[in-house]
């Protein structure tokens, strides 16, 4: 099987992307994974003795957008308030503020396309936070994963922000240039710095100036308080877990 996780860049996909496997890993030996977004390629090298194989993508090629359109591959997409993902992006990654403005347009962009195709899972960031173990049956579902409620309650468990806090901060320090996340860890995706202990909310770190520019470029997505429009949210909603 092929996975794809696609959604927002910071809003949960790499949560998604570990619970995936590990939900995939219960009956399976062969499972590996990466982060993508040359698709095409990706599948091009592939070792076929692979039962399963995750990409976690945030721009996918052509070949991806294929997949997804044709409901070729099991795809996972998490959304987040976009003034947030900005905010978090810029905190962690030390992003610029106009460059991550551009990405996150681009992420709804995505976002809005792929809510208007089928066979889609959309679980929101904050469905993750608050209810764990249901989102992770979720994915189990869409999936066609028989995983128990033990297993359920585990890998929720396994994933909680607090314990891949404590798994983050055992990863070595990376180098990554200014602007962009340090190596990652090959199993897990995750990154020295990927969890916040204390994140700052956009409100907060970002100025007016910055939040009105930011409404304007986003403007076709988002309503005047930096929702997603009404219009977006009940398609989510509509694709999301029971």
């Amino acid at each position: 099987m092929i996975v794809l996780l696609t959604g927002m860049f910071r809003s949960g996909s790499t949560w998604a992307f570990n619970v995936a496997k590990a939900l995939l890993s219960l009956k399976s030996r062969t499972v590996a994974g990466d982060y993508r977004n040359d698709i095409g390629q990706a599948l091009a090298e592939l070792d076929w003795n692979f039962e399963h194989y995750l990409i976690k993508t945030h721009m996918p090629d052509r070949v991806g957008h294929m997949l997804i359109r044709h409901r070729m591959a099991a795809t996972v997409c998490t959304h987040r308030d976009p003034l947030e993902c900005i905010a978090s992006s810029m905190e962690v990654f030390g992003s610029g503020f106009e460059e991550t403005v551009a990405l996150a347009r681009g992420a709804l962009a995505f976002l809005e396309l792929q809510s208007k195709e089928s066979g889609i899972l959309f679980i929101a960031h904050d469905a993750i936070m608050a209810e764990p173990e249901r989102m992770v049956a979720a994915i189990a579902a869409h999936l066609g994963c028989a995983a128990g409620a033990e297993d359920i309650r585990r890998i929720a468990e396994l994933f909680k922000k607090a314990n891949v806090a404590r798994f983050v901060a055992g990863l070595a320090p990376g180098t990554g240039a200014a602007g962009t996340p340090p190596p990652r860890d090959p199993a897990t995706l995750l990154h020295p710095g990927h969890i916040r202990s204390r994140p700052t909310p956009p409100d907060r770190l970002l100025s007016p100036e910055q939040r009105r520019y930011a409404l304007d470029q986003l403007a076709d997505f988002v309503d005047a308080d930096g929702r997603l429009t009404p219009a977006i949210q009940r398609r989510l909603a509509a694709a999301g877990p029971p």
